[in-house]
């Protein structure tokens, strides 16, 4: 199997190796295959900012076909470390990496990255899977993760993992909106960009992709909490 760049033709092991590069620009290349003999799908995601840190990152990917070019853009941050800085009292999860995407294509393929905080450089990563056939949806078993949280205290339990559509909170908390838990999405900077007391029938909500997401007790009690990633 081969592929083709511009009028010259790549060996299999030169096609597959994985890119690491730090994002220092606007819409900076990450990889390019600008033709194809074989389906594939690529992968890609933000490395370990360091301890405390969020890193976030734009992805674009352009997919070319003869005669098209389709765009997607995904929202990804990743947040590194054990313990938490700014607005974050600690990171639940302790895997650095959870965050990242994928994208299916038939012809040639573009990935670009933009830096979406300045002030946190973001080291990326992207790979090529080949498949003689398109590859079926990418999909996930649910994601989990439980902290038990003091009274007036916050904790951080990170950006969606890949592939997540839906977050679920689960609490003992009570009750468990506005007097019991409270959640806020945060930018890369930490800003709060939303709040969201919505959760009292435990059904699934929107994850909002390249957010963390943050759960404070407001109750006079310790709230063992569960966050259910789908």
């Amino acid at each position: 199997m081969s592929l083709y760049q511009e009028d010259r033709r790549l060996s299999r092991s030169q096609a597959l190796e994985s890119v690491q590069l730090a994002v220092t620009q606007v819409r900076q290349p990450v990889l390019r295959i600008p033709g194809a003999v074989m389906p594939g799908r690529v992968s890609f995601q933000v490395s370990d900012p360091g301890l405390g840190n969020r890193a976030a990152v734009l992805f674009e990917v352009f997919r070319n076909r003869e005669r098209t070019v389709g765009i997607q853009g995904f929202k990804v941050m990743s947040i590194g470390g054990r313990s938490g800085l700014g607005p974050g009292a600690s990171f639940v999860d302790l895997t650095a990496v959870i965050g990242g995407g994928s994208a299916d294509f038939t012809g040639g393929i573009s990935v670009f990255a933009t830096l979406l905080d300045a002030a946190v450089p973001a080291t990326v990563e992207a790979w090529v899977d080949w498949s003689p056939v398109p590859m079926p949806a990418a999909g996930r078993m649910p994601y989990a993760m439980d902290s038990t949280i003091a009274p007036a205290t916050l904790a951080e339990f990170g950006p969606p993992p890949a592939g997540s559509q839906y977050v679920t909170v689960f609490s003992t908390a009570t009750p468990p909106g506005a007097a019991g838990l409270a959640a806020t999405w945060f930018d890369a900077a930490g800003n709060g960009v939303a709040d969201w007391n919505s959760w009292e029938n435990a059904g699934p909500q929107v994850a909002m992709a390249g957010y963390s997401l943050a759960l404070a007790n407001n109750s006079g009690a310790p709230a063992l909490v569960g966050v259910a990633w789908t």
